[in-house]
Formats: structure tokens, sequence, C-alpha cells
């Protein structure tokens, strides 16, 4: 059974018509009507679970509260025009694994981290479990003018994204070949790209003036793409070219090394977290008169699917199940 048809299960047995609730499931984050006028509230929330999303052994703490506090304000910030503010952290602990030095180290870096991104935690559970796992539940808000959601494209936009993709996957492949010890200088960035996600906060307000559908990178380019289309009816056609702008220096040198496609790493790679988003064809040269890090990398079209006729390397992207 599929991720995707488990959510299908629970959409069609819970009831998501109250008119407080603008978005359930399907989106980045669901979205909560409560009265005020200016804002929506929005809620998300993502698991670190040992063996499926990092290795006790490979990963220092502060790596492990890096990446579960910035894998879930990247839902946050996809919305647009948006801001995290509270959140609950759940845990189960395997106190075989996970000593008081470690615990305090996960503690300290979990509190930088939330105060980067100024959240403040409200509270959360503490379980003992075999598998050690870390859950973070986010509540923030966007302004009723500035949301993006993955619905709103229409054909003849623009394919846009900021960001780099496909080091994370390089970064995974590299953690499960050798130590981090023998890492290349490449090696350290992309495992950097892993432990540490940019997070583009400071850009998703101003592209939420001008794109029409936004989502985070989290299942891949590919598999990005492919939401945008079911979401909107629309066929999604990648231009291959320009992945090269979109791949970072290390990753292609890397691939070089490893005799690999850079590019199959761009369109299967998932956890980068940047953003995909689309932009109508009159916003464009405004955005990016903003923005200077945008690329274009495609155009919807009339249609239905993902078009990447000019790529012939491999397609797959992450499915938990």
């Amino acid at each position: 059974m599929k991720e995707s048809e488990i959510i299908k299960k629970l959409v069609k047995t819970f009831d998501y018509t109250d008119r407080s609730i603008i978005e359930g499931p399907g989106d980045d984050c669901a979205v909560i009507d409560l009265g005020d006028k200016k804002n929506f509230y929005i809620f998300t929330v993502d698991d670190l679970v040992e063996n499926t999303h990092f290795l006790m052994d490979y990963l220092k703490p502060s790596e492990v509260a890096s990446r579960l506090v910035r894998m879930n304000v990247s839902d946050i910030y996809s919305m647009g025009d948006a801001v995290p503010i509270y959140c609950l952290v759940s845990s189960g602990i395997n106190d075989k694994k996970i000593d008081n030095e470690w615990l305090a180290d996960f503690i300290k870096a979990l509190k930088k981290e939330l105060d980067f991104f100024g959240v403040k935690n409200i509270g959360g559970n503490i379980s003992k479990s075999e598998t050690v796992f870390f859950t973070l539940s986010l509540c923030g808000k966007v302004s009723k003018k500035g949301i993006t959601r993955r619905c709103g494209a229409k054909a003849e936009d623009i394919l846009c994204c900021v960001g780099n993709m496909g080091d994370v996957k390089a970064a995974v492949e590299t953690m499960l070949s050798k130590k981090r010890d023998f890492f290349t200088s490449d090696e350290k960035k992309l495992f950097g790209s892993f432990v540490k996600p940019r997070i583009y906060k400071d850009y998703a307000s101003c592209i939420s003036k001008y794109a029409s559908s936004m989502l985070d990178n989290s299942d891949g380019l590919y598999r990005s793409l492919e939401i945008i289309s079911e979401v909107n009816s629309v066929r999604v056609k990648l231009d291959i070219n320009s992945l090269s702008f979109v791949a970072s220096k290390s990753l292609k040198r890397w691939s070089v090394l490893n005799h690999k496609d850079f590019k199959e790493y761009v369109i299967s790679g998932g956890e980068d977290y940047n953003l995909i988003f689309t932009v109508p064809e009159k916003n464009i040269n405004k955005l990016k008169s903003d923005i200077k890090d945008v690329h274009i990398i495609g155009r919807l079209e009339n249609g239905y699917g993902v078009d990447i006729s000019e790529y012939e390397g491999k397609i797959h992207y992450f499915e938990h199940f």
C-alpha cells in the first residue's frame, strides 16, 4: 500500500466540510479560519524516525534537532506570507541509545533552531520506545492576502524554483557508503544540506506577491511536478537544460567523480526543502527583479501529467511503503 493510498482512505473517512477548514489534507499545511480578519492559522506535523530518516550512530544530536525543525518550518513558509508561531515536540526515547549528554545537546540545539525561526515551544509528550523518534507539530499564521497554496496554477504559467536540488540524495548515498571522517570537501557540503537544509523564509513572502501556486520540495522534483499537475489539472513541461542551474557545484563534481548523472539526483532526490512555484507570465520580470536567485525550469500547458521527454535517465521518488 502506498502512502498516497493511505491518505486517500483518511480523506474519504473524515469530514472536512466545516466552514472554518479552508484546506485539509493535500497541501503543505492545513489552513483554518479562526475569525482573524487578516490571517488564517496553519498547522503541520512531521517525524524523524530512527533508521528511516536518520541513523543514531551517524548524526550528532544537534543535527537531528536541526533537521526536525527545518523540515517542519519549510511547510509553513511554503504557504506564502507566513510565519511559524508555536510548536509541540513529542519523542520516543530508548535510554540504551540516548544518554543525558545526548539529550542535553539535542534540547540545546532544538531551542537554538526554534529561536532562530521565532517559534515558541508550548509542550509535547515523551514516551519509551525501542525505536527513537521525534515529532514536531507546528502552528503558524499566514496572511489572507498572501497565502499561496498548491492550487491556483494555470496553463501558460511559468514554472520556477529557488534553491538547489539533488544534494540530499547524494549526501544520503555518501553516508551509506563511508564514515563522515572520510568525506571530501564536496561531500561535506552535500552532508551539510542534509543536516541543516537552507530554508527560504526571506523569499516566501515576496514570492507570494507574484506566484499562483507554491510547495516545498520534500519528495523530489518529479513528485512535486506531479502534484502541480494533479491539483491544477495542467501539463507540466520541465526544461531539462535548466537543471544545470539548480544543481550545486558540489553535486556536479560529486556526480562526475562517482560516474553519476546529476540530473537524476535533481529530478528524483528529496528532502531538499527548496521552494517550487508557478508564476503568471506577466509577473515573472517583477519577481526576478525582486529575487535574483529565481530559476525558470519549465512551463505549464493544457493537458495532464509531467513532460520530461528530453530526459532518458531513471525517475523515482520517496515512498514510505
